[in-house]
């Protein structure tokens, strides 16, 4: 997966509040097109479904994750 470059403040902030347990029920992703807000919600839904000491499929390809698309 890419690395989220100029995202670090709010994954930082995101990685708290999954971990304190406080995450909210919706995150808003606002901004420019192509300043990364897809590459955000795939890593931080491939961070909700990981497994510690398991291997995971690519978030592209996971089971568990479903990437709407436009037609």
């Amino acid at each position: 997966m890419t690395a989220l470059v100029g995202h670090e403040t709010p994954w930082r902030q995101w990685r708290a509040a999954v971990a304190d347990e406080r995450l909210h029920h919706a995150w808003l992703l606002t901004g420019m097109a192509g300043i990364g807000k897809a590459q955000f919600a795939i890593h931080a839904a491939a961070a909700l479904v990981e497994v510690d000491g398991t291997a995971q499929p690519p978030a592209t390809s996971h089971p568990d994750i479903l990437i709407l698309t436009r037609p």
